[in-house]
């Protein structure tokens, strides 16, 4: 028999009502099949519930896995030797389909294929019984495709999942009852399975969803598959009340207007968000309300990042998650290990960069052990080598177990095929980016937060459905770039739309709950989004609850909203020394009306929240690690040092951390070499001129050989020009810093020199000026002093530059 129920969102609790019809007893001789792992603990909890204490279960299997007496010593073939070894094969063949002979290349292109291969075996079709030559008009693509035939490994995992669902049947017989619910019927053996089910005199299915006709109601059909096996057959339903709400969500995706408008609309809540990070602080606002109001949560989303945005948030709100996915095992400490290691051994990188952090991973500080190891043996033996001389701790490191799992199974493949360093390289990277680490099932869990088809069989007191946007609520459906639409329906292919089914069907069933939100973000990634085809066939049949959405959003918003600090309208207080700072001078020369402001009114501005981290801060952080360094020249500890300090502004997996580090390698020769000569740091230095202190700080005062003196000074960004220091025609300096302090040890010293020593990215170095050229530039000093020092009220000038604007527009004494 085949049944439906009427409220989707009970389908659990039917089908264990349905199970214990007729009391406890033999419930261990009754089989029930359900779609997933999760579904199956659900109903485990259920049917105790419901008996009311302890119970033999029946047996529950999620479709897929084997009968229990042939679980063991199954050859299965995994797919990545089955792409390492068609990479081969493709290489083996480049100069004949004319493609470059590029294991990366050729590895993308078998990944292609054997996603193709498992797509087809799921549909019942062999890839190595269809006449491409007849179906495919194009002879590149034939002979790419008909590689895949001189692969013969042995059976993929698809095709003995394929075959575990299939042996099923012979067990069958074996059981009083058997159960199949939940199930979509959208693979091929689950529907020769469910075929042999319906035969049986004890056989039951239980289809999620209302089928209410057979007809084809368009590309979003939630019964698109289900239809497929119904073709024949009779389906009845099981009344259990709320109804109203599926036959409503059946109208509006069969394109039936609604003659009036559904109350429990009211209940579903639509919220448009103006970026994904809104959009999972929304997600953990209701979850935060509802968790106060003692409901079950069930979150959806589509996507993994979406979901870690999701996990950030509830725990800003101190709320915890359950959720179906883990994270890769390239975000763990061993594989971020693993990836340091490769990218030092086979030079991708800045390797002194590399070096640095793995080194900062390790128990041992002397690079000389790094640079000696080479890669030998195999993959295995040498990850285990390394990790023991090089101290890496992996006692309590997370996915440790599933890292050398995956190592192992590499190791054999990389062996057999003969693998280089570089290709295992690509290999490994691939394997950590692709594997995920699972944490153990936590049952005190706040919110539950699942993928669509893990969903399955699943609702709670508040449902909340997210990234409701084209292109990933529904996401598009398999598509071969080698396989239009028209060759794929040739062959016998199920529709790309047929996934945009699948997903309209979970939406439609997890939209029947109580109490449901809908978000959205309308911009991801800087790119605008169009809203889910799914939200727009409901909005044509009726309105939802915006009021309660905009409310949530708004109360979202404001937790953001920071009261600005009034501007202060008393009149500063000008206490004045007459000191005049080095360092104020330029100010002094480019814009007289930003010095008074900055410098005699002292009048300072606050930064922006959220401002962006720059060249200021940089120049900071490099001249206080500089002071504190002393005499040191050792490299690794400059480049520590400096890392160090620029953690205090960002962290360290950001990429201005990346960008900054290169250039910290690329300095700390040049500040190695400095610290080698004695000198005194950060002097402070003066003069008098005209009844004004002239004071100054310099970065570095050393003694030459000649008896003189050198003055020096950091520079992260661009050196002054000879030009801006009064060395050209016209003997103007206008960036007198330097040479004011070269001016201020001429005092006292006739044989002065000067210095910068750029630190610029690509230009590090130190650019020198003799004491000839040092005397012309204390001159060009003394010129400009003459004019800017030397008046007691300064005239106003007027600047052109745009920049300079706002302070003409503030000090017009006569308007």
């Amino acid at each position: 028999m085949i049944y439906q129920t009427s409220d989707p969102t009970k389908i659990i609790d039917t089908v264990a009502s349905f199970i214990l019809k007729g009391g406890n007893d033999n419930l261990a001789n009754k089989l029930v099949f359900v779609p997933t792992r999760r579904a199956g603990r659900t109903l485990e909890k259920m049917l105790s519930e419901k008996s009311g204490g302890a119970v033999m279960l029946p047996q529950i299997v999620p479709l897929g896995e084997g009968f229990d007496d042939e679980d063991e010593n199954k050859e299965i073939i995994g797919n990545t030797e089955r792409r390492i070894a068609l990479a081969k094969i493709i290489l083996s063949v480049s100069e004949e389909i004319h493609i470059p002979n590029n294991f990366s290349g050729a590895l993308s292109v078998a990944t292609e294929l054997i996603r193709l291969q498992d797509y087809l075996e799921n549909e019942g079709l062999s890839i190595s019984d269809i006449d491409w030559n007849k179906v495919i008009d194009n002879e590149q693509k034939v002979k790419f495709i008909n590689l895949i035939k001189h692969l013969d490994l042995g059976k993929t995992s698809s095709q003995i999942r394929n075959e575990e669902i299939r042996k099923w049947v012979n067990h069958l017989h074996e059981y009083d009852y058997v159960y199949c619910c939940g199930s979509t019927a959208s693979v091929k053996s689950t529907r020769d399975l469910m075929e042999e089910i319906y035969k049986l005199p004890n056989g039951f299915i239980i289809f999620p969803g209302l089928v209410t006709n057979m007809d084809d109601v368009g590309r979003t059909d939630p019964y698109w598959s289900i239809k497929r096996f119904l073709v024949g057959k009779k389906i009845e339903t099981m009344e259990i009340g709320g109804d109203e709400r599926i036959q409503f969500f059946n109208n509006a995706f069969a394109n039936i207007l609604s003659e009036k408008k559904p109350t429990f609309l009211n209940e579903i809540t639509e919220i448009n968000c103006d970026t994904e990070n809104e959009e999972a602080n929304v997600v953990a606002a209701i979850s935060s309300i509802s968790k106060n109001d003692n409901k079950s949560v069930l979150v959806i989303t589509p996507d993994v990042s979406g979901e870690q945005r999701i996990k950030n948030a509830l725990s800003r709100f101190g709320l915890s998650a359950d959720s179906s996915s883990g994270k890769p095992l390239r975000s763990t400490e061993v594989g971020k290990f693993c990836m340091l290691l490769f990218s030092f051994l086979c030079g991708t990188e800045n390797k002194d960069v590399v070096a640095c952090d793995l080194l900062r991973m390790t128990s041992i500080k002397d690079r000389n052990i790094l640079n000696s190891i080479k890669y030998k043996g195999t993959l295995l033996n040498f990850i285990v080598f390394v990790v023991n001389t090089l101290g890496f701790d992996i006692r309590d490191d997370e996915g440790v177990n599933l890292f050398f799992e995956k190592i192992f199974e590499i190791s054999g493949i990389a062996d057999k095929y003969n693998l280089g360093l570089p290709e295992i390289q690509i290999v490994v990277n691939e394997m950590l980016g692709s594997e995920t680490v699972r944490a153990p099932m936590d049952k005190n869990y706040d919110v539950t937060i699942l993928g669509t088809a893990e969903a399955r069989m699943q609702t709670a007191d508040v449902v909340i459905l997210t990234g409701l946007n084209d292109g990933m609520f529904p996401s598009y459906g398999f598509e071969h770039s080698w396989l239009p639409r028209d060759i794929a329906h040739k062959i016998g292919l199920p529709s790309a739309d047929s996934k945009v089914s699948l997903m309209a069907l979970d939406f439609i069933t997890l939209s029947c709950g109580k109490e449901v939100y809908w978000t959205r973000a309308k911009m991801s990634s800087g790119a605008e989004t169009i809203q889910s085809r799914f939200l727009s066939r409901v909005a044509i049949n009726g309105t939802l609850n915006y009021d309660r959405g905009l409310m949530i959003l708004n109360a979202v918003r404001a937790m953001d909203s920071v009261p600005s600090n009034p501007i202060s309208t008393d009149l500063p207080f000008i206490k004045y020394s007459g000191d005049y700072y080095a360092t104020w001078l330029e100010d002094l020369i480019h814009n007289p009306y930003l010095f008074y402001a900055k410098h005699i009114l002292n009048l300072k501005t606050e930064p922006d929240i959220g401002d962006d981290i720059g060249a200021k801060e940089f120049g900071t952080l490099v001249h206080s690690v500089i002071e504190k360094l002393g005499a040191t020249t050792d490299l690794n500890v400059i480049t520590r040092m400096l890392e160090d300090a620029a953690l205090n502004y960002v962290e360290r997996d950001s990429v201005l951390f990346r960008f900054w580090q290169n250039r910290f390698h690329e300095m700390a020769p040049v500040i190695s070499e400095l610290n080698k000569v004695p000198a005194e740091l950060e002097k402070k230095i003066s003069m008098s001129w005209n009844g004004r202190n002239l004071i100054a700080r310099a970065d570095r005062v050393e003694s030459t050989e000649s008896g003189g003196v050198r003055v020096l000074d950091y520079k992260t960004g661009s050196v002054p020009s000879d030009s801006q220091l009064g060395l050209s025609k016209d003997k103007e300096c206008t960036m007198p810093q330097l040479p004011v302090e070269a001016m201020i040890l001429s005092e006292t010293n006739q044989n002065v020199g000067m210095a910068f020593v750029s630190l610029k990215k690509g230009n590090v170095g130190i650019k020198e000026y003799d004491s000839e050229k040092t005397a012309r530039t204390i001159a060009a000093v003394k010129e400009k002093f003459k004019v800017i020092m030397n008046y007691e009220k300064y005239e106003r000038y007027e600047f052109v530059e745009e920049k300079y604007r706002d302070f003409d527009d503030l000090c017009r004494e006569g308007d």
